[in-house]
């Protein structure tokens, strides 16, 4: 996890600030991030729950290197990008109002 998150700092954000493609590296690393989470055979039940939300966790950072190789292409500044997903992932009893 820790290469994945300083590639994207030290690398992709300012490959963004350029409206430069991401490459595949940072999806490489966040499949090294997927492949690490798998479980053995015998598993018990709580190493499985646990599994399920890193696997959960993964599935946002998904979602969210998409979101930046979309908004790159729409001309959306990184640091409008890094705002609006902050935005929208407050839970509703943090956000103002």
């Amino acid at each position: 996890m820790r290469s994945y998150v300083h590639h994207v700092v030290t690398t992709e954000w300012p490959t963004m600030a350029r409206r430069e493609p991401l490459g595949q590296r940072g999806w490489r690393l966040l499949d090294g991030v997927r492949n690490a989470n798998r479980l053995p055979g015998d598993a018990t039940v709580a190493q499985h729950a646990a599994s399920q939300e890193v696997l959960a966790q993964v599935s946002a950072l998904d979602e969210a290197r998409r979101g930046r190789e979309g908004d790159i292409d729409s001309g959306l500044s990184p640091v409008l990008w890094l705002g609006s997903q902050a935005t929208s992932r407050a839970s509703p009893s943090t956000r103002p109002g």
